[in-house]
């Protein structure tokens, strides 16, 4: 009998190297194992993977007759509400979800006491959706086929973002355009949107090409080896000079934090060279007007003007969503333009005061805590896919950072989605010890 019971107890505890031994045949990349392992999945992971391609790939925007229904909101509340169906044993909760739950206690607050609640009243989905999507994905991707699919599926849909935004960049002969180019209809449109999306990308699929290139056949790592190549290509493309500033920060961050340092320095300077000497006269003569063009002008006086609020306003600001309003009847004179503050923090910090942002910061704070857990138990148990993607999100934190902090993107998917990703990947490898069995 007891040798029974520790022999049931092993089956459920992560043993070393039990994850790689599970994901073997996955991270081969070969499309019949992958289908193999997503039909076997619950009816909430299909949905989990459905909303993701909705949102980032918007079929129902390029084709139109598909746009009769809301895709996304019905994918991301069937997968929330079908996990409750799944028997699988899910982990405890993560210190990021109590964070993103503390965000929307703060949201709801400044809204009570906004300069216009019925503003704010009106577009309180704004975050609140994301709180929905963050616990469907974090509530369905807990194991790591799970994660595996659901992060390739993620790559996938961005790739198809960055090959496209590549391949205008070379009809038009690799040449300059003030307006970039862009990625997927939606979120990610615009240049700059796209940029800070890029940011994100590069350095987490430049980690997932490290952790599955020894499992590939040759020409399937060859072909991930041009995936990188054109994502740097769109980020320069889509002229932005945030995004090129968080790639290289987020670039700087892998060095700092690999243990092959000369050899990634290396590798490094010869990209940035590449990338240096691809760069379009127009664009490195915006750098050199950084400070003194009408773009830095407008965003040095959205800045001055998002702080003086939040020092006046230092706990809850002025009320979510309620910038462009208050702008618009106490701030309107100075730099003429848009009233948007074009800073991700300075919009959290006018909207929800200092303990929004100061929340805010904290969570993005806590997911390289959680990163270094995951790190941790991914490398007990020789988990080199974890391991990778791990400071792959690290690296892509900061390059969202960096670029955010020149845009107004505090509601779109950056920082809610990466830390689902985080809270996700810590999951999978967190073992799940059955409490029944152990006694």
């Amino acid at each position: 009998m007891i040798r029974s019971r520790r022999r049931k107890l092993q089956v459920v505890q992560t043993e070393p190297g039990q994850e790689n031994a599970e994901l073997a045949p996955l991270l081969s990349l070969r499309p019949s194992a992958i289908w193999k392992q997503v039909r076997q999945e619950h009816l909430s992971f299909w949905f989990a993977c459905g909303y993701l391609f909705f949102e980032y790939v918007r079929p129902q925007t390029i084709y139109p007759a598909i746009a009769f229904f809301p895709w996304t909101a019905m994918f991301a509340v069937g997968a929330l509400l079908l996990s409750f169906g799944d028997k699988a044993r899910k982990p405890t909760g993560s210190p990021i979800s109590k964070l993103i739950v503390t965000y929307g206690v703060i949201v709801f607050l400044s809204a009570c006491f906004a300069y216009d609640p019925g503003l704010s009243f009106e577009h309180l989905m704004d975050y609140f959706n994301w709180v929905l999507i963050y616990f469907a994905i974090v509530r369905t991707i807990f194991t790591p086929r799970r994660f595996f699919i659901f992060f390739l599926l993620y790559m996938l849909c961005n790739f198809k973002m960055s090959q496209h935004g590549f391949l205008s960049w070379a009809a038009r002969g690799f040449t300059f355009d003030i307006d970039g180019v862009g990625g997927a209809p939606g979120w990610f449109q615009n240049s700059g949107e796209f940029g800070i999306q890029l940011c994100i990308f590069t350095p987490l699929i430049v980690a997932f090409v490290l952790a599955v290139r020894p499992y590939c056949s040759r020409w399937i790592r060859y072909g991930l080896y041009l995936v990188p190549v054109t994502a740097i290509g769109s980020t320069v493309a889509s002229a932005s000079r945030g995004a090129l500033v968080g790639l290289f920060a987020a670039s700087l961050w892998a060095l700092k934090t690999t243990k092959y340092f000369i050899r990634t320095m290396i590798v490094g300077i010869i990209l940035a060279t590449a990338v240096y000497f691809t760069i379009p006269p127009e664009s490195k003569q915006r750098f050199e007007n950084s400070g003194s063009d009408r773009t830095s002008l407008h965003r040095l006086d959205r800045w001055h003007k998002g702080w003086m609020v939040m020092l006046e306003n230092p706990m809850l600001g002025i009320g979510h969503k309620n910038w462009e309003r208050y702008y618009r009847d106490h701030l309107n004179y100075g730099v003429p333009g848009t009233p948007l503050v074009h800073n991700m923090f300075v919009e959290s910090g006018t909207e929800h005061g200092f303990l929004g942002v100061g929340t805010l910061i904290l969570l993005i704070g806590t997911s390289f805590v959680i990163n270094g857990r995951t790190r941790k138990l991914a490398k007990a148990q020789q988990d080199t896919f974890s391991f990778y993607v791990a400071h792959g999100l690290d690296a892509a934190t900061i390059g969202m950072v960096i670029s955010a902090s020149f845009v107004t993107v505090l509601y779109y998917p950056y920082v809610w989605i990466q830390a689902a990703f985080v809270a996700a990947l810590n999951n999978s490898v967190s073992p799940v010890i059955d409490k029944k069995i152990a006694r």
